[in-house]
C-alpha cells in the first residue's frame, strides 16, 4: 500500500507503490507468515481480540491473525480495492468468517477512537511519505492498554549470493527508488523511536529475518523481483533520478530470472519490528 507524496492529500491506489501488484509479486506476498514477519507479536494475540491490519495486501497475515483471535473480529484494510478482494477470496477459501476487508486510508482510518485491542502493520510504513501520521492514527484507534505491532524489511542490511549478481543490484537499487518516491529505506531500524515519537507510552524493538535458499522459493522470489524491475514506476524513477541507465534496466528482469535458476542463489532479509502500547 502506498500513499501520496503530499501527505495532506488523499492517496490513490496507483501512486508511488514501487512493488506493484503483478501475479508474481502477489505470490511472494501470499507466502508470508506471522512467525517470519512478526513473531514478536504472537504472544499478544488472544482469542476474542479485535485487531486491525493496516496494509493487509492479499491477506495472508490477516487470516492468520483471524485464526488466532477467533471468535474475535479482524479488519484488514488496504488502499488498493483489488488487494481487499484477493484477501476476501483467501479468507473464504480457508473458511475464515471473523475477518473482513475494506479499502481505507491509513492516514485517516475510518474507525472510532479506541476501536481495537491491537493494530498490526507489516511492510507498510517504509513506503509512506508521512509514517508518523500513520502511526499516530494507529494509536488513536487503539483502546488502552492496546498494542501496535509494526515490522518492515530493513534494506540497509541484506545478504545476497552470488556477489555482484542481478539480485544484489536490484535490492541495492530498490530502496533508492523507494526513497525518491516518498518512502524511507532506513525507517525499519528506527521503529522503536518512531513509536515513541508518535505518542506511544512505551515501545520495544525486535528483529527477525527471512531467507530464500530453497529452489522453488528462490525462483518465486526472482520472478517477483523481475516483475518489479519491469514496472513503469520502478524504471521511470530509476531513469529520472539517474540511478541506472536504460540498457541496465532493460537487461535486469531477464538477469534476475537467470539468478533464480542458479543452484547457489541465496537471499537473507533483515526484518526490524516494534511493539508500542497506549496507556
Amino acid at each position: 500500500m502506498a500513499e501520496a507524496a503530499d501527505s495532506t492529500s488523499a492517496p490513490t491506489a496507483s501512486q508511488d507503490y514501487v512493488l506493484g501488484y503483478s501475479a508474481a509479486t502477489i505470490r511472494v506476498l501470499q507466502e508470508r507468515t506471522l512467525a517470519v514477519c512478526a513473531g514478536f507479536f504472537l504472544p499478544y494475540l488472544r482469542p476474542g481480540m479485535t485487531v486491525l491490519d493496516c496494509g493487509c495486501g492479499p491477506g495472508s497475515l490477516t487470516v492468520e491473525i483471524a485464526e488466532r483471535v477467533a471468535p474475535g473480529q479482524v479488519v484488514g484494510m488496504d488502499i488498493e480495492p483489488e488487494q481487499c478482494a484477493k484477501a476476501r477470496a483467501l479468507a473464504a477459501a480457508r473458511g475464515i468468517a471473523n475477518a473482513r476487508f475494506e479499502p481505507a486510508d491509513v492516514y485517516a482510518l475510518p474507525y472510532p477512537d479506541g476501536a481495537f485491542d491491537a493494530v498490526f502493520s507489516h511492510a507498510l510504513v517504509t513506503h509512506l511519505a508521512d509514517p508518523q501520521r500513520a502511526l499516530a492514527e494507529s494509536r488513536r484507534v487503539l483502546k488502552p492498554p492496546g498494542v501496535l505491532a509494526v515490522s518492515a524489511n530493513d534494506y540497509g542490511a541484506v545478504a545476497v549470493s552470488p556477489a555482484g549478481s542481478a539480485m544484489e543490484r536490484v535490492l541495492a537499487l530498490y530502496p533508492r527508488v523507494m526513497t525518491h518516491q516518498g518512502g524511507n529505506r532506513l525507517l525499519a531500524r528506527h521503529l522503536r523511536g518512531a513509536l515513541l515519537e508518535a505518542g506511544f507510552a512505551r515501545a520495544e524493538g525486535y528483529s527477525g529475518s527471512e531467507s530464500f535458499g530453497v529452489p522453488e522459493r528462490v525462483r518465486r522470489f526472482a520472478a517477483g523481483w523481475a516483475e518489479i524491475a519491469r514496472g513503469s514506476g520502478f524504471v521511470e524513477t530509476a531513469l529520472n533520478q539517474g540511478l541506472a541507465d536504460r540498457a541496465e534496466l532493460a537487461a535486469l528482469p531477464d538477469e534476475l530470472q537467470l539468478w533464480g535458476e542458479r543452484p547457489d542463489s541465496y537471499v537473507a532479509l533483515l526484518k526490524c519490528g516494534a511493539l508500542g502500547w497506549v496507556s
